[in-house]
């Protein structure tokens, strides 16, 4: 996050790539406040991928030309290979399920592992919703997996439940 952990974010990405980890930064926005960023966030958040793509490069990785890029308009397939961990070690599916304080467990007494494998992410990777999304033709046919953060009202162990979006499509 610009001014807030933007000087430690180079060195977990060296520790991720020195240990076999693929490491995933995104730029976290204040939620909500994209449109008041300032010209100094721009540049920190600028100056940080120009280091983690500089370092990339020394150990022959190339970025590819649109790496940067965002999952609005497009199916996010995110549960099926990340999970989010907050700065206290909290494991969420994802950066909404975050927000919405929805948390599977903690890295600092439980293994990663078996957080992976825990039931709401084994529903999340299973397309287990009820609600809205649910019968929406974009979430039958795949182009969808409804974003945990934006479009659901309850994310329990006993289930999702979505409201469903402007994309919406009877199915």
């Amino acid at each position: 996050m610009p001014s807030v952990n933007d000087g430690e974010i180079s060195r977990l990405y060296r520790y991720c790539r020195e240990h076999g980890i693929v490491p995933d930064i995104d730029t976290l926005l204040p939620f909500g406040r994209a449109g008041r960023m300032t010209s100094e966030d721009i540049m920190i958040i600028d100056r940080v991928s120009g280091e983690l793509r500089w370092f990339d490069q020394t150990l022959g990785i190339e970025w590819p030309v649109d790496s940067i890029q965002t999952y609005i308009g497009q199916a996010c397939d995110r549960c099926f290979h990340h999970l989010y961990i907050d700065h206290f070690g909290r494991v969420s599916p994802c950066l909404g399920a975050n927000k919405k304080e929805v948390y599977i467990g903690n890295i600092r007494n439980q293994q990663i592992e078996k957080l992976w494998r825990v039931p709401l992410m084994r529903n999340i990777r299973a397309r287990r919703y009820g609600g809205l999304c649910s019968v929406c033709a974009k979430f039958l046919d795949g182009r969808c997996n409804s974003c945990l953060g934006r479009f659901t009202s309850r994310i329990s162990l006993g289930g999702i439940e979505t409201t469903g979006c402007w994309k919406f499509e009877r199915g």
